[in-house]
């Protein structure tokens, strides 16, 4: 859990240096559905007990190209 914390601190501050530098992405290929599954307990924080998250994605890998940071 520690070090999955970790990273979640280092994306989340290299995407707030991106945007602050206004940098040029660099896109590579990523499985947006463990994206989304890892952001998920994250977003389940922040909206509180009052929202329920339904999160819908294919059981299988989707590979999409983007810039992680953004």
């Amino acid at each position: 859990m520690i070090a999955a914390s970790g990273f979640r601190a280092r994306d989340l501050t290299s995407q707030l240096l991106a945007f602050a530098r206004c940098r040029l992405a660099s896109p590579r290929v990523v499985d947006i559905v463990e994206r989304i599954r890892a952001a998920r307990p994250f977003l389940e924080r922040v909206l509180g007990e009052r929202v329920v998250l339904d999160v819908r994605a294919p059981e299988t890998r989707l590979d999409v190209l983007i810039d992680p940071a953004q």
